[in-house]
């Protein structure tokens, strides 16, 4: 199917590994300009060389920097404007699950959980919307958690992070869609690849974990990076220009909300 992306310009934040990666990897493959961002640097540059493998180079644009940190953001934004002079689709995905299994927490971890699944979204946002406005296009894609939409167990700043995001991203589109740009989330369930959380979890508990999913996941499988990648793909056609506001959830039937 052609989703018409070809030279499409796409930042994808958190892109060196796991979903952020597939991510890219999809764009790549339908064609278009991917900014890869990350912190560690040897991750960032192996996912490159990976890429450039496959894929045409000068159509692969690499920042490496902290995207918690403001003025990262601001100059990863203007990096990609000095090569390519716009941005199509932002892939805003930002964010970690560890925090602490507890009811009294500490106000610290809640700003830290809540700035990097959260805030730095938003500060990616507000950085890539007066050009999008300008332009009168845009696309932004949130990546949540099935954890911001019910109750899973998971710890208490970060379910409450996705959940805001989500909301964020509800109320945000109304503001820009006159612009025509679209803005909508993804929540992805457990998904499994080489080096992310499940994979640890399975090799400390294999039969405990396999369990785990057999009962509260309707398809009885983990997700893969390649299905949420998909699913940013769609969000980021011509094939969803009707859609914005919205929250995909990816999670093979695991969450009960309606």
């Amino acid at each position: 199917m052609n989703l018409n992306l070809t030279d499409k310009v796409v930042f994808v934040a958190g892109s060196s590994k796991g979903i952020g990666k597939g991510i890219a990897k999809a764009f790549l493959h339908e064609g278009a300009n991917v900014v890869l961002t990350g912190r560690n640097g040897k991750n960032l540059q192996n996912t490159y060389q990976e890429f450039s493998q496959n894929y045409n180079p000068n159509k692969i644009l690499v920042f490496e920097g902290d995207l918690q940190e403001a003025a990262q953001i601001k100059k990863a934004i203007q990096f990609t404007y000095e090569k390519w002079n716009k941005i199509n689709c932002l892939v805003a995905n930002i964010g970690s699950g560890k925090s602490v299994m507890d009811n009294q927490i500490g106000m610290q971890e809640w700003d830290r959980v809540f700035k990097l699944n959260y805030f730095c979204s938003v500060q990616l946002t507000e950085e890539v919307l007066p050009k999008m406005m300008e332009l009168k296009q845009g696309n932004i894609i949130f990546i949540s958690s099935i954890a911001g939409i019910e109750n899973l167990n998971a710890p208490l700043p970060y379910s409450a992070a996705k959940s805001a995001l989500i909301h964020y991203s509800k109320n945000i589109s109304k503001r820009v869609g006159q612009f025509n740009i679209r803005v909508n989330c993804i929540a992805p369930g457990n998904i499994l690849f080489k080096g992310g959380t499940w994979e640890k979890k399975l090799e400390e508990n294999t039969a405990l974990h396999e369990a785990y999913i057999n009962q509260e996941v309707s398809l009885r499988k983990f997700g893969s990076v390649e299905d949420i990648a998909n699913a940013a793909l769609f969000l980021a056609s011509e094939k969803a220009s009707f859609i914005t506001g919205t929250c995909l959830i990816v999670d093979g039937g695991q969450t009960k909300s309606i």
